[in-house]
């Protein structure tokens, strides 16, 4: 999976991956923050120079993509749960006040984020092993996601 992940990414696609645990049902929202984490710390390395003169309009119009679909009242919440968007989005009140974002709305915003980079740069790869091991939430978010991003999501599941 590496070696077609890393030949990919050297033709601007983007991957989402996650490797579910027998009997971890009740970790999948952390492997989820870290699927959906490694996918924003890719825009800020693109944003921060990390790729061409493309990569860093991309990550940007990307930016404003997230920002016009989610908006400002969540987005504090949504950085507890993926801390690389404090990096995407400079200057970030991470004090969220105390607001939760419920699962339907952790849903939504993660589609929503991979809708954008879907959008704007191309192709998302999107790797889920052991994916029978995930919990409803986790099922609910990529289904929600394989019904928004269609012809831009390129689907690998492996039980």
């Amino acid at each position: 999976v590496q070696t077609a992940t890393d030949y990919l990414s050297n033709l601007g696609w983007t991957f989402a991956k996650a490797k579910f645990e027998r009997g971890a049902e009740h970790a999948s929202r952390g492997i989820i923050s870290s699927m959906f984490d490694e996918v924003v710390s890719h825009l800020v390395k693109w944003k921060e120079g990390g790729g061409s003169l493309e990569d860093k309009a991309i990550s940007m119009r990307v930016s404003n993509a997230i920002l016009d679909s989610i908006g400002n009242d969540f987005l504090p919440a949504l950085v507890d749960f993926l801390p690389s968007l404090s990096l995407l989005f400079e200057g970030i009140d991470n004090d969220n006040d105390g607001k939760y974002m419920e699962d339907w709305q952790l849903i939504h915003s993660l589609s929503k984020i991979l809708e954008a980079v879907a959008t704007e740069s191309g192709f998302v790869v999107m790797v889920c092993d052991d994916l029978q091991w995930a919990d409803r939430t986790t099922l609910a978010l990529i289904s929600e996601v394989l019904a928004k991003l269609g012809e831009n999501l390129r689907k690998v599941g492996h039980c």
